[in-house]
């Protein structure tokens, strides 16, 4: 082992930011090695940092001070104990440990060529008063081959930065004297408490919890309600060495995968079928169809297949969510009578598309609809990847609402993959105007300008929650031209798919501010402080005095306030909101476990 190029990099750093982040997804992202020097030093470079990507934190001087106070922090806290249980792994620890010995040896292999020049003093850090010493080194030669082999250890470029190599005794004394006290973390899952094992299963993936319900009889006990309550039903697609979209698979190899996936499928309901307590117990199915591309529109065509589908969802009494990712049925489909949650993932199809229409048909009962659109995926039988389109609601939900018996939609949620203008928005309020409406959730908006809040108002009479997630920049003139980004799945704030350099501000309210010459606002001269502390706090409350709540996101952060029963506007807060998280794509195609 060397200490040639940045010590940091030696382990496999892109997958530690994937795998171990212990915060909401941020910029840059922060491994468990990033948080101790985020959580109390160089704080203020995190927070700060411009987000238009020229930032390296590789190179950059001051990360790699950062980065080298997390070092020495990190051995610290093995040996004290002060690092958090997430941290305290083995293989991290003898990560650390060939490095810090390495690195002291390198160091100790100077102190014959340096000189003590005589002069000392004390500092004082953190409350322990240190000696140091200064020394001079006889050979600069091997004092800079040193300094360039580690140049993340010394960096004294930066203002008030001053590393020096008498830092790094109070951590080879710790070190040196406590090494066979390492603490690791060695927490069997039998010790803890059944209400943190139930805590465990209710945030695990449903693979993690088979896996761990397989293990003995008392977590088999407790993992039933979570293991059975969600269930994946469709095709998967096939393993991702497969797919490769410069070169399809030939059409024989194609078919073969796909006959493999549909008998897994009907092994899968076969298996369902013989445990009738199992069934009952359902709550969340997610349908989904990984294999409805050109050739494959009829995935189900099956009669078997088809028949233990309906087979299964008679039994599923309990079924009241459901999430229809591609999922292709006949007019001859079970009616789901108990649904009220139903979420729409749309990837290579629009409201057009027969199989969403059918679908949604047998769901009369639906309450609560969320619609969103996932990034296209590879076609197996093309290569080629469907681009993104906006989708068609409008018709859609006309449509819906025309047939005998409409759905008593109360809480809508819509999100566009191309931001709309505020007349577009209005034809969907239009057609929502015929159903119960309470809850309303717009994301990927282009404007939002007051205007249309009052449209809102005017069509929604019965609304009492309204969210809206607003772009953070224009539509692009020519969509088919730019790379898209899909809408957020929930209360998470979208990013623009052309400029990721947003910088916070009072501008972000502009556009919710009333006109001048505009008469409502004329007509309202009864202000109190708190209504004239934010524009789009007096906004709400003229147009929408129904509301309640009302909260948006900005571009940092966001605002919410109350609105009392007379029209009153309480106290605005500013909420510390997560970034829009780039990976939720990823998390759609796990389990439904994780939809709380």
């Amino acid at each position: 082992m060397t200490l040639e190029g940045p010590v940091y990099l030696s382990e496999d750093e892109p997958q530690m930011r994937k795998d171990l982040l212990m915060e909401l997804p941020r910029w840059p992202l922060l491994t468990c090695f990033d948080c101790l020097a985020q959580d109390y030093f160089m704080k203020y470079y995190y927070e700060t940092v411009n987000e238009d990507g020229e930032t390296d934190i590789i190179h950059d001087k001051t990360f790699q001070v950062v980065r080298l106070k997390a070092f020495f922090a990190a051995v610290k806290g093995f040996i004290t104990g002060d690092l958090d249980l997430s941290s305290r792994h083995r293989s991290r620890f003898e990560f650390l440990e060939d490095r810090f010995v390495e690195f002291t040896d390198e160091l100790m292999s100077l102190y014959f060529l340096a000189e003590e020049l005589g002069e000392s003093w004390s500092i004082d850090v953190r409350g322990c008063w240190q000696m140091c010493i200064e020394y001079q080194f006889k050979d600069d030669t091997k004092w800079e081959e040193f300094k360039s082999k580690v140049c993340v250890w010394f960096v004294d470029t930066v203002k008030g930065t001053d590393i020096r190599i008498l830092q790094v005794t109070g951590v080879g004394i710790i070190f040196t004297q406590k090494k066979s006290s390492a603490g690791f973390q060695k927490l069997c899952l039998l010790d803890l408490s059944e209400e943190l094992l139930d805590l465990i299963f209710r945030e695990c993936d449903i693979q993690d919890a088979r896996a761990l319900s397989a293990t003995c009889q008392c977590l088999k006990k407790i993992s039933i309600p979570y293991i059975h309550m969600c269930r994946l039903l469709g095709f998967p697609g096939p393993a991702q060495k497969h797919i490769n979209p410069d070169h399809p698979m030939e059409e024989e190899v194609e078919m073969e995968l796909f006959k493999k996936s549909q008998s897994e499928f009907m092994d899968k309901l076969d298996f369902l079928l013989t445990l009738p307590d199992l069934i009952i117990r359902l709550q969340k199915v997610r349908f989904f169809d990984y294999w409805m591309g050109y050739l494959h529109r009829e995935s189900l065509a099956v009669p078997r297949a088809m028949s233990l589908v309906m087979d299964v969802l008679k039994g599923c009494q309990s079924l009241t969510t459901i999430t229809y990712d591609g999922f292709n049925v006949d007019s001859q489909f079970v009616t789901l009578a108990h649904v009220r949650d139903l979420s729409l993932l749309l990837e290579q199809f629009g409201f057009e598309d027969i199989a969403v229409w059918n679908f949604v048909y047998f769901c009369p009962n639906v309450v609560d609809l969320s619609i969103m659109t996932c990034p296209g995926q590879v076609v197996l039988s093309r290569g080629c990847q469907q681009l993104l389109k906006a989708l068609d609601s409008r018709e859609w939900l006309v449509a819906l609402h025309s047939l005998p018996h409409p759905p008593p939609l109360s809480r809508v949620k819509i999100g566009f993959a191309v931001p709309p203008y505020d007349v577009s928005v209005d034809e969907l309020l239009v057609a929502l105007h015929g159903f119960p409406i309470q809850d309303l959730v717009i994301d990927g908006l282009a404007e939002g300008r007051p205007d249309l809040i009052e449209n809102i108002g005017q069509r929604l009479p019965d609304i009492h929650s309204l969210t809206l997630f607003r772009r953070q920049s224009p539509p692009p003139t020519n969509i088919r031209s730019m790379p898209l980004a899909s809408a957020s799945v929930d209360v998470t704030p979208p990013v623009s798919p052309i400029s990721p350099n947003y910088e916070g501000s009072a501008a972000d309210c502009d556009p919710y501010v009333l006109p001048s010459d505009d008469k409502l606002w004329y007509r309202w001269d009864d202000w109190s402080p708190v209504d004239t502390s934010h524009n789009m706090a007096r906004v709400f409350s003229v147009y929408n005095p129904a509301l309640e709540d009302v909260l948006i996101y900005l571009r940092r952060g966001a605002v919410k306030w109350h609105i009392g029963p007379d029209g009153a506007v309480g106290q605005v807060k500013f909420l510390d909101s997560p970034l829009w998280n780039p990976m939720w794509e990823e998390q759609s195609d796990r389990s439904i476990i994780v939809e709380r």
